[in-house]
Order: C-alpha cells, then sequence, then structure tokens
C-alpha cells in the first residue's frame, strides 16, 4: 500500500516556489517595516504584482504600471504604452505601505520616465529648472528617532537639491540632501556630509537621531549631528526640499520613509537589497 503523506507535506509550484526555480522576492519592506515605501519595483513579497506608478503620455493618455511576482517593474506595458502615445511623465508614485500617494497634477511639474536609469531599469528624472516635484496627499507628524532612505543619482552638482524630504518648503523638517561638493547631506535643524560622485548611482540612508544621527551612502557610513528638528504635519516631497524649495535634478528610483531608527544590521541588508534590485552598483 503506497504511503499517504498529510496535506502539510504539500506544497504548490509556482513563480514564488525556490524548488521550482524561481526564489522568493525580498524587497526593503522584508528587511525593515516602512511607514512610507514608493519606487520602480515592489516594497516586498506581498506586495510584488500591484500597481507602482501611473504615468502620463505626451498625448494626455494615463495608466498605471505594476510590479512581475519577481518584484521588478513590468516594463512590457509601459514600453509599449510609451511607443503608442509617446514619452511619459509620472503622475503618481504609489505608496506600497498604505494610502499616501506622492503625486503631481501638473503636467509641466511631473518627473520624466526615464529608460535604462541604472541598468536596464527605468527610473523618474527630475529636473531642477523645471521644478519637478512629486508630494504626498496627506502629511506626516512624527518626533526623532526617525529615517529617510533613497536609491538616486544626482546629474548636477547644484546646491541643496532635495532627494525625499519631509518639510513645509522652508527646511523646518528633514531632508535627504545633495550639495555642491558634490555631497551628500543629512539635514534636520543642522546638517552633515559624506562625499559623493556625480552620475553615480548610490543607496542613501539617513538616520535622524540628534548628535547620534546615522548618514550612509552605499554602505560607507558616518556618524554626525543633523540636527533635532521634528516633523509637524508635512507632506512627503520626492524631488524638492518640501514644497516650492530647492528642486533637484536626480534620477530616483526609490525612496522611503521610517518613523524610527534602522538597526546597523538591516542598514547592511538594505544597502545590499537596493543595489541588487537595480542591477548591483
Amino acid at each position: 500500500m503506497p504511503l499517504l503523506l498529510p496535506p502539510l507535506f504539500y506544497q504548490p509550484r509556482g513563480a514564488l516556489d525556490p524548488a521550482a526555480g524561481g526564489a522568493a522576492y525580498t524587497g526593503p519592506g522584508d528587511i525593515v517595516t516602512f511607514t512610507w515605501w514608493g519606487g520602480f519595483r515592489a516594497y516586498n513579497a506581498a506586495t510584488a504584482g500591484t500597481k507602482a506608478i501611473r504615468v502620463r503620455a505626451a498625448d494626455a493618455a494615463q495608466t498605471d504600471i505594476n510590479t512581475l511576482a519577481d518584484g521588478s517593474l513590468d516594463a512590457a506595458p509601459l514600453a509599449a504604452f510609451i511607443v503608442t502615445h509617446g514619452a511619459c511623465t509620472v503622475v503618481t508614485v504609489y505608496d506600497k505601505v498604505g494610502t499616501n500617494d506622492c503625486t503631481q497634477a501638473t503636467a509641466g511639474n511631473q518627473p520624466l520616465v526615464t529608460a535604462n536609469a541604472q541598468g536596464t531599469s527605468y527610473g523618474m528624472t527630475f529636473v531642477r529648472a523645471s521644478s519637478t516635484i512629486l508630494l504626498s496627499g496627506t502629511t506626516i507628524t512624527q518626533s526623532q528617532p526617525y529615517s529617510l532612505v533613497a536609491t538616486a543619482k544626482q546629474t548636477d552638482a547644484a546646491s541643496d537639491q532635495g532627494v525625499i524630504a519631509i518639510d513645509d518648503g522652508g527646511f523646518n523638517g528633514a531632508a535627504l540632501d545633495c550639495t555642491t561638493a558634490p555631497n551628500f547631506r543629512l539635514y534636520s535643524g543642522l546638517s552633515f556630509d559624506q562625499s559623493m560622485t556625480t552620475n553615480t548611482m548610490y543607496a542613501m540612508m539617513g538616520v535622524f537621531n540628534g548628535a547620534s544621527s546615522v548618514s550612509s551612502l552605499n554602505g560607507a557610513e558616518s556618524t554626525g549631528n543633523a540636527g533635532t528638528q521634528s516633523l509637524t504635519a508635512y507632506n512627503i516631497a520626492l524631488g524638492a526640499f518640501g514644497p516650492g524649495n530647492q528642486f533637484s535634478s536626480h534620477v530616483i528610483m526609490e525612496a522611503g520613509y521610517i518613523a524610527g531608527t534602522i538597526s546597523g544590521g538591516n542598514r547592511t541588508s538594505l544597502n545590499t537589497n537596493m543595489r541588487a534590485a537595480y542591477g548591483g552598483f
């Protein structure tokens, strides 16, 4: 008589089953719990296959672009949409944690969808001269400690360009920022910098915790005082230092906010994960 195994020994096989030839996707949200996160891939394994961005074409047509089961952006329908309708801008970066989407209704202030932004991956290009910016619909209130992360590269060395900020536009909140040297900067009332290279992609992290703040750039870390400012009902801004101030020239792949710190081990894991997601850099 054949041996019958109980159901718990069986497992469906599919795209995310390692035994079926595919490894389960790991996103930043599988490493750290974010309060807000948006980008050109899935936040975690649970959000793979859901919408990531909304784009607008030159003829004003719009469509949502999802991620795939492997966590990457579903590039084929995006490429086809561009062929049919013309060059695209990003209308919305969806909040993959909640509903606080970052959006821009004015076409001239939307970042451009860029092919091969890093390797073969699409990204979004913010142009300082065009004041491109995406803003969240609701605000954030949080005292320190808190953390900001982004995968991005600066495309010129103009001063004080916000990558991701939670600020009122008057430098009263916090930001991951890039400056003229060029340097990567944490700012929350005070600031400290790390040297960087223009047109080079980085996994950027900032843990804002007064004199114990930590800046991380592709895994290289520096400790300093980023200031003690709280976030007081401010919008999340991508591509600027809050509404109406210090617009950036950057290519941004993803960004996130955490209401708390990121441990050293998790910073190491996030750095590896963020860099591997776009072909390694």
